[in-house]
């Protein structure tokens, strides 16, 4: 027994002492290399998204100008329990979803009697919402849900049905509900342009059986496309979810002292937004050629976003204590490409180039350049 306390108390003073050099290095690191400029393609959603709050809950978004792209946005909401994101549609985009904790009750109608979709999506569940489509999001638990919803234009137009009984005479209104002018007017009076609501649901929603559908799926039931000790990356997308088109959701997870590799998409745009830790992020714009591109270095932590176009060459390193978590709306103009997305590392690139020519484009020898063709493929995560 006190052999094995102290083979015990051995292999946590060697954990201890790895730990602390990976600190170090990591602080050593950061006195080097210092964010040296602002970003824009980045910003604090949680701290300088524009804020709605009511009684009902919270929702911030990103106005569609506060970060520097133009194909797309990200909101975060906090719903009490009875309460909903009132029911709504987008002309101008279609919608993705994911729940971070609680559950949401999604109900999705496409005006064809016979295509009504209602299921719950549950911790890591997802939805996706074509344009137009009426849909309505309520809080299926006795507890807050946050959620994230992500669209594929910057300015996704809801609509909701405050706005269209506004937009209407009453004569017209009336006409076209049975009601009377006087119950007409007593609804537009409503006009509290409210995107969250409490109501009292006729229905106990928490003991309601859960409905899969075609719209939806979930990343914990999806086995990982990489997990290793360092860390794991899990994707939703048509192949999982049917229904899904031109979008799809990516959670990554990075542990501490960890590199996701230095890479960019070829096919896919992404707005990417930081669940929980710290990173430090390099960035490289592609503005164009004669000088103008420019390379960012700044950290990001919870509430954190950041626009991620096509070609922006990119690479994230854990830099505190605990896991690194971040979720990736990722647009696409394929129905097709964001099942297997496109990515290319710096060795990864090398490799696919002949050896004189790697030679050429480096300035290395041949047998230099050999050497990088002939090392190990590196996947995703690297220690740093």
């Amino acid at each position: 027994m006190k052999l094995t306390k102290k083979n015990n108390s051995r292999q946590k003073s060697t954990k201890k002492q790895i730990r602390t050099s990976e600190n170090n290095k990591i602080k050593n690191f950061l006195k080097k290399n210092r964010s040296n400029n602002k970003c824009p393609y980045t910003m604090d959603l949680l701290k300088n998204g524009s804020k709605s709050l009511n009684s009902a809950g919270l929702r911030i978004s990103e106005l569609g100008s506060q970060i520097k792209e133009d194909y797309g946005q990200l909101f975060f909401y906090d719903l009490v329990d009875n309460s909903m994101r009132v029911p709504h549609w987008h002309s101008d985009g279609d919608e993705i979803g994911l729940v971070l904790n609680g559950k949401i009750r999604v109900t999705i109608w496409n005006g064809n009697k016979k295509d009504k979709h209602v299921f719950t999506a549950e911790e890591m569940g997802s939805w996706f919402i074509p344009k137009g489509t009426l849909h309505c999001l309520e809080n299926f638990s006795t507890e807050k849900t946050r959620f994230l919803v992500s669209y594929n234009n910057p300015n996704a137009a809801d609509r909701d049905f405050l706005d269209a009984w506004s937009s209407l005479p009453n004569e017209i209104l009336s006409a076209s509900t049975n009601l009377s002018d006087e119950e007409v007017t007593i609804i537009k009076k409503q006009q509290l342009k409210n995107r969250l609501s409490k109501y009292e649901p006729t229905t106990n929603l928490a003991s309601k059986k859960i409905i899969n559908s075609p719209f939806s799926s979930n990343m914990s039931s999806l086995k990982p496309i990489y997990k290793t000790e360092l860390g794991e990356i899990r994707r939703i997308t048509n192949k999982n979810a049917p229904k899904m088109k031109n979008m799809a959701w990516q959670k990554t997870i990075i542990k501490p002292g960890s590199l996701r590799l230095p890479h960019w998409y070829t096919n896919v745009n992404v707005i990417l937004y930081v669940h929980k830790g710290k990173a430090y992020v390099s960035l490289l714009d592609s503005i164009g050629d004669g000088g103008l591109e420019k390379m960012y270095y700044f950290t990001i932590n919870e509430g954190s976003i950041i626009a991620l176009p096509a070609g922006f060459f990119h690479s994230i390193l854990n830099i505190s204590n605990d896991d690194l978590e971040y979720y990736e709306a990722i647009i696409s103009n394929d129905l097709n490409e964001t099942t297997n997305l496109n990515e290319i590392t710096l060795l990864g690139g090398i490799q696919a180039l002949s050896s004189d020519v790697a030679s050429g484009a480096l300035g290395i020898s041949v047998e230099q350049a050999t050497k990088l063709h002939n090392s190990k493929e590196l996947e995703y995560i690297v220690k740093f």
